[in-house]
């Protein structure tokens, strides 16, 4: 058999010129055991030769998967891409995915109007979605694991089936830290810490005065102020904390 090398070429004409199934060549190109190397090389030079490309859509279709994972921001973009963290947030998990074979979609959602994520999550049947900036009980999660969505919090701890999570150990952190502090001397301790909303920020609360309990510690106070360097910076002077 012979083929026109364009791109309508399709994994049963790969697999007629390889005298193989089409199965075999689909787990050739996907990768997965039960193919050996010589047709798994014979495989790869019909693909060169024809310069076949796979069809993502019939791909989605066959597979109901569609490699690309949506990262979803309650807020617009231009708030995204000026955040002091979100864009290395978004770096990382962009090489990350590119690793995997995944690509990432870009959701973003400003005030309660969460329709059409939910429509394009729907439509594009992402294989999963990240949230970097909802609170725990925001109510899109729940609407996204109802879509079957698999869903991950980062920087917020959920309990809810169907929901991971990525979060650091704020409060252990805090803990340890103020401890070394007291092991250090220091007697006069303040804690500038984030919005008294923010889950990360409770957390550290709670390590903070933890430790200090535990060491008898008296007059160390604890300080709210906005996510900003030089908001923590003026807060410290105030406190007459050396920086």
């Amino acid at each position: 058999m012979t083929a026109a090398k364009n791109d309508r070429l399709t994994i049963r004409d790969i697999a007629a010129l390889a005298g193989v199934s089409a199965g075999t060549v689909s787990r050739a190109m996907n990768g997965q055991p039960g193919v050996g190397a010589a047709t798994r090389d014979r495989i790869s030079e019909i693909i060169a030769e024809h310069g076949f490309r796979v069809d993502p859509t019939a791909r989605q279709l066959s597979t109901g998967r569609s490699r690309t994972l949506g990262v979803l921001f309650p807020l617009h973009a231009s708030e995204v891409v000026l955040h002091p963290v979100y864009p290395a947030l978004l770096g990382a998990l962009g090489d990350a995915a590119e690793r995997a074979g995944y690509d990432l979609l870009l959701l973003t959602m400003s005030g309660q109007k969460s329709a059409h994520v939910l429509d394009t999550v729907s439509r594009r049947r992402v294989d999963g979605v990240v949230l970097p900036a909802a609170g725990a009980r925001d109510p899109i999660i729940k609407q996204l694991v109802g879509l079957g969505a698999p869903t991950v919090l980062i920087g917020h701890r959920s309990k809810l089936p169907g929901v991971g999570w990525v979060d650091c150990t704020h409060d252990t952190a805090a803990t340890e830290l103020t401890d070394l502090m007291i092991a250090g001397g220091r007697r006069s301790l303040v804690l500038i810490n984030g919005p008294t909303h923010v889950s990360a920020c409770k957390l550290r609360s709670t390590g903070f005065w933890s430790a200090v309990k535990s060491a008898g510690i008296p007059g160390a106070r604890e300080v709210s102020v906005p996510f900003d360097t030089a908001a923590a910076t003026s807060t410290a002077l105030d406190q007459h904390i050396g920086i």
